[in-house]
């Protein structure tokens, strides 16, 4: 028979290797998704060859309640972070900035990594304005306003996704 003491120590022991166990499963999770993007054809020496951005971290949005939420409640951005949106494919796409504190800006690539359009200087909290992608694109990028400016980043340009992606972690709720 166990003793209260001893029950006690077992349900900890139990408790601990389960936490154990679902942090271990939730990094296998998150390390095969940055796979999967990576899959999508991220190796390709089109995405070697384009700029290489000055962002430390990228949070990745790539599930479809990630994508919807963003950056959404978020009081502010590191100056050298952002999220990359990935979808499934090449798409007409378009943002807004419900519930989103941060003024960013917006940039929309296609499946080469080739910038479609910029929306530089979003409006924080604004749900009329759309802010669209011009033509088909797969990734958009968000970072602080004036990012591009002050990056020399501009509508045609080619970025490296791989680079990109060199800094990615899994999103933030």
């Amino acid at each position: 028979m166990f003793t209260k003491t001893t029950l006690s120590k077992v349900i900890s022991v139990a408790v601990a290797v389960l936490l154990v166990l679902s942090g271990y499963f939730f990094y296998l999770d998150q390390t095969q998704k940055q796979s999967q993007i990576r899959d999508q054809g991220l190796n390709s020496n089109a995405f070697k060859d384009g700029k290489i951005l000055d962002l430390e971290v990228v949070e990745v949005a790539d599930s479809a309640q990630e994508r919807a939420r963003g950056l959404m409640y978020r009081l502010e951005l590191c100056e050298k972070c952002g999220m990359l949106f990935v979808f499934q494919y090449p798409e007409q796409l378009s943002f807004w900035m419900r519930n989103t504190y941060i003024p960013l800006d917006i940039i929309f690539l296609d499946e080469n990594g080739k910038i479609t359009k910029i929306n530089a200087n979003t409006e924080p909290k604004n749900e009329e304005i759309l802010y669209d992608s011009r033509s088909p694109a797969m990734y958009a990028l968000e970072v602080n306003a004036g990012y591009s400016k002050a990056n020399n980043i501009q509508d045609g340009d080619l970025i490296n996704l791989n680079e990109l992606l060199n800094n990615a972690k899994p999103y933030q709720f």
